[in-house]
């Protein structure tokens, strides 16, 4: 590999890192987005526990990211768009709130994928111990996204309907595909990420 070569290669992984990170923070504010809303909209007849539900069904979905799937930009990007799908579906559930349990878990298991797969390229690109280095920027990213997630959602009801704090993952979602279309490699780049100096 010539020195041009792995610059390029290093440019690329850190591109890649840097879409999933932003990916990972939309996921994490979706943790804590609905902690302290009113969900108005929602069956009125819906029971205390049926409210606990639609709020954790989406987290406990995460044990999801221990289903083995391939680390490829395919199975992210599926993973993505599931995502956005299933958050469409929770903005047209409200009525029914077995519909939004339901979908809010198709957005746990959607995000699963799409973490297990993107972290399974980070660890491809950034072997042995660079990836302590790497994970950095997807953990700061977490952090944030579960500090901003109450807020946000607590502006978009007050100020928009409640669909809207699941509808707008749709864009988002949308957002981040085009991050990982443009700045991660296809699979025939996918193998010179690597680079011997660990630059």
């Amino acid at each position: 590999m010539t020195e041009l070569s792995q610059i390029h290669a290093a440019t690329g992984r850190w591109r890649m890192l840097s879409a999933l990170s932003l990916g990972v923070l939309v996921l994490a504010a979706n943790v804590t987005m609905l902690d302290f809303l009113q969900l108005f909209g929602l069956d009125p007849e819906a029971t205390p526990m049926t409210i606990t539900w639609v709020i954790y069904a989406y987290p406990l979905a995460f044990v999801g990211v221990l289903i083995p799937v391939k680390a490829r930009k395919s199975v992210l990007m599926s993973g993505f768009a599931a995502f956005g799908l299933a958050s469409l579906l929770c903005a047209f559930a409200l009525q029914s709130g077995g519909l939004l349990i339901c979908g809010r878990a198709a957005q746990g298991l959607a995000a699963a994928v799409a973490l297990r797969a993107g972290f399974g390229l980070m660890a491809a690109a950034f072997p042995g111990t660079q990836v302590w280095r790497a994970v950095a920027m997807p953990a700061v990213a977490i952090l944030v996204g579960l500090n901003v997630g109450p807020v946000l959602g607590i502006v978009v009801e007050q100020h928009l309907l409640s669909q809207w704090v699941f509808l707008m993952n749709v864009p988002l979602a949308a957002i981040v595909l085009a991050a990982v279309a443009v700045l991660a490699p296809g699979p025939a780049r996918q193998g010179v990420l690597r680079t011997p100096h660990g630059r």
